[in-house]
Parts: C-alpha cells; structure tokens; sequence
C-alpha cells in the first residue's frame, strides 16, 4: 500500500510539472491606415487646406495641394473622419479599419449657404435730418456687433431731395465712412447704407437724412488755387462764408456776377480752349455758352463782360467781338478791332447804354482804350497808346468815369512783364485822371480794379513783379485811402 501511495504521488507531481511548463499564447496587434481626398460636391474639384479629424480622436491633418491626406498606424476599428473648410459645410465618411491594410475614404464638401444674420448698419454721423451741414459732408456709420472673422462689406446710395437724382452709389466699402463734396446749398439729401457678409446675407439699414445750409449771400468773386487746380471762390467782406464754387482739374478764371447776382460767368479751358460758361451763385447747373473760344493777342482767357439786363454776353476772338445770349444763342458779331489789333476786355456800363473796351497789338505795350456803343460804333479814343502795358477798363457805378491799370515804369519785353502797374481813374470825359495807387508797395503791380456795389472801395489784385508769388486780393477807397489785405491768395476780383 506504501508502495502504490508513493507512484500516485509521483504521477500527480509529473503532471503538474507538465501543466506549469506549458507555453502561454498572445494575440497578436493588428494596425492600418485611411488615404483620402476631399472633393467640392459641385465639380469634384480637389480643395487644399482642409483640417481633417477623426473620432475615435487620432492626430489632425491638413489636406495638400490636390486635396489628399493619410492617417498611418491605426489600430483596428471603425473610424468617422471629418472635414472642416471656412465657406463649406462639415464633411463626414465612415470608414472601418482592418488589421494591415489601408482603407480608401473620398470626402464630398458642399459651398456654405449662409444662414449668418448681418446686422444693420448704425448711424454716426451726421446725425439723423441735422440741418446747417456745409457743402462737403463725410457720412459716418459703424457696424454692428460680428465674429471678428466675419468679412462685411457695406454699400451705400444719397439722394438729393430737391431732384430725385442719385448723387451717389458705392459698393464694396470696407470703410465705414464716405466724402460727398459739391453738394447743393438748401437740399436735403436722403443716404442708405447696406451691409453684407459677401455670402448672400444683406441686412438694409434706416434711411437717414441732412440737410445742407441755405446759400451765403456772398458779393465776392476771385480764382485761386485748390491743390494744383485755379478754381473759382465766392466770400464776403468779413470772409467768414468763403466758398469753393468750381471742382475742376482744369484753369476756371475771370469769375464776374451778372448784375441780379443770381448768375457767375466765368472762363474755363476744361474742354481744351478757354471758353464762357455761366453757373449758378451755388455753382450748381453748369452750362458752356461760347461755341468760338476767347482767343487772340495777349489773351489766355480773360475779357468779357455781361449786358446791364443779363440777357447778353460780350466777348472778343481775335479781332472780333461778338455778341452771344446767356443759353449760348443767336451770337452775332459787333464789331471789329481796329487794323493789327485784337480785342481783350471788355466792360458794359450798369448806367449808360455803352461799352469800354481794350484793344492789343501782338506787342503786349501796343494797346488802347475806346468808349464804344452796343452796336460796335466807337464813340471815341478814351486812352491812346501810351508807354508801359494798359488794362483791365470798367465803369464806376454811375458810369461817369472809368478803372483802368497802367504800368508806369515805361519797361517793353516781349513777355509783357510789367515793373509798376497802377490803378487810375479817368472821367469819360477825360478833364479828371486820378492815380489811386500811391501807397502801392515797391516792387508789386495792382492789376484787375473793379468797384464795389457802393462804388466807394476798389477790390483789386496785387502781386510781385517778378511774378515769384501768387497775387492777393485788396481792397482800398477809391481815392486810394485805407489800402488793406482781404484775401491772401486771388485774382481777378469781382464785387456786386
């Protein structure tokens, strides 16, 4: 019995050894990939830069330029792999990876339709149906709140109230602000302005509304520069409502009112030659009237003058003066300058029912002053050739005398250049000549006298004789007195 107990026990051992010297099995990890692309839903065109994610999470990839990607080394499953792009809606496909090979997944990605609401434009300035707004006005308007992604972009439309014309139409404004210029005195202008994201969302804001000053009542003409440009200013005597009235790339001289001050005519070359257009005091409704330029010896646009009654326009070509109405109508020629003389200004007498006009050789010191009839027939000679340039003739208010500028120094250039240029006033009759420009400084020309509506001052310009700087307005009494500045850069003054 000892003996059988003893092998038991050795077979019980023996197989435990064995069980314990058994080997243990581990199953083996199986790994894939997922190569795509991502197509648009319209064309199948490849898109770039398209971030590419999975779920369950992995890394996150970029597509390249032909639109592909690749994840590597995933484990064994099923994986959902999306696609983002800014201006398309998210892309999904499901995808199952299986141990050692590499999966094909395409990505359709279809254009967003916005559904984004824009909001509507606020209103900065100027504010809602202000009144007193100045001829330039800057519209300012601000956004509402956004994604700072967000891209908007806004359009805008004025109205002018008084015509119904659209003054202005602008889209695609990044900015949130625009400059209307040359606007009419008195009208109310009506703006709008709309905003999109560039996606098909627009939202419209309010209606707004300003309304610009009444006219000054400016008695005032000159031409000076604004930027590179000679444009035509209107002002008053204290200069607190001056007025840019022309805005041209182009020479707009010679200003002179009619004598109802409702009308300015003036010379321009922006249609090439100098010619006369009349617009009104506003410088609104534009119209050329001279279809012949103004032209001829020592002429660049300057000598004509209206009729007392405003119906009529006097002018010189050459050696020819014509007549013409204010519509540009039934010109008709008056008379003609005296042999190898052309005609250049011309004044027409608020009192009497006669012209002065001055007559040039193609010698800028040839030159002579006549009294003459509407009718072309001269009444006679009021000032002969004389040493030293003559211009600028016009009647005092009553008609009984004349302004005219002589150039005293007695210097002849080719150039016309003049060394001492003063004002006088002579009588028609010739018993009285009168030098008003005693206090002129040395080294300067008055030039382009005319009266003022009382007839008691003379506005004129006065400039270097070297021509180194642009001339300046004055004004003194017509006995020369009281001799001051009035507008620091101008020429050819009018006052009525």
């Amino acid at each position: 019995m000892r003996s059988d107990a003893r092998v038991i026990c050795a077979l019980v051992f023996l197989s435990l050894t064995c069980l314990s010297c058994k080997e243990d099995l581990i199953s083996p990890v199986l790994s894939g990939g997922i190569r795509g692309s991502v197509v648009t839903s319209d064309d199948n065109t490849a898109l770039a830069n398209v971030l590419i994610t999975t779920n369950p999470a992995t890394e996150s990839v970029m597509t390249g330029p032909e639109g592909e990607f690749v994840f590597t080394d995933l484990a064994e499953g099923t994986y959902v792999v999306s696609a983002e792009k800014d201006g398309y809606e998210r892309g999904n496909v499901s995808v199952t990876v299986r141990g050692g090979k590499e999966v094909r997944a395409i990505i359709t990605m279809t254009r967003e339709t916005s559904t984004k609401v824009v909001p509507a434009p606020k209103i900065v300035s100027p504010q809602d149906n202000s009144v007193e707004q100045g001829q330039t006005v800057i519209l300012t308007w601000a956004r509402g709140v956004v994604h700072p992604r967000d891209s908007i972009y806004y359009s805008l439309m004025v109205y002018d109230g008084g015509t119904s014309e659209r003054v202005a139409h602008a889209t695609d404004l990044r900015d949130t602000s625009f400059t209307l210029s040359g606007l009419r005195f008195g009208s109310t202008y009506f703006w709008q302005v709309i905003a999109s994201n560039g996606e098909g969302a627009a939202t419209n804001g309010d209606v707004w509304s300003f309304q610009i000053r009444r006219i000054p009542d400016n008695s005032i003409l000159y031409t000076a520069y604004a930027g590179s440009s000679l444009e035509i200013f209107s002002t008053d005597s204290t200069l607190q409502n001056t007025l840019q009235l022309t805005f041209e790339p182009s020479r707009e001289l010679w200003p002179r009112w009619n004598r109802q001050r409702s009308k300015i005519a003036f010379v321009s070359d922006r249609e090439g030659a100098y010619n006369i257009y009349i617009m009104a005091a506003d410088g609104s409704d534009v119209r050329r009237v001279t279809t012949l330029p103004i032209a001829g010896y020592q002429n660049n646009g300057v000598g004509y003058c209206w009729s007392p009654d405003a119906g009529w326009i006097f002018y010189g070509h050459y050696d020819k003066l014509y007549r013409v109405d204010q519509f540009g109508a039934n010109m008709a020629l008056i008379a003609t300058a005296p042999a190898g003389r052309h005609f250049r200004e011309i004044e027409w007498s608020q009192q009497y029912d006669r012209l002065v006009v001055h007559t040039v050789g193609a010698n800028p010191y040839d030159s002579e002053i006549y009294l003459m009839n509407p009718d072309g027939s001269i009444l006679k000679e009021l000032m002969g050739n004389v040493p030293g340039s003559l211009g600028s003739p016009s009647f005092s208010i009553d008609g009984g005398s004349v302004l005219f500028t002589r150039d005293l120094s007695g210097y002849e250039a080719a150039d016309g250049r003049q060394l001492n240029a003063h004002i006088f006033s002579i009588s028609v009759d010739q018993k009285d000549t009168l030098d008003i420009s005693q206090m002129k400084p040395d080294g300067t020309n008055d030039l382009f006298p005319r009266f003022s509506p009382d007839g008691a001052w003379v506005i004129f310009t006065n400039m270097p004789n070297d021509n180194s700087t642009f001339g300046a307005v004055w004004i003194m009494r017509r006995d020369g007195s009281a001799r001051r500045r009035l507008v620091l850069s101008g020429l050819y003054p009018d006052w009525k």
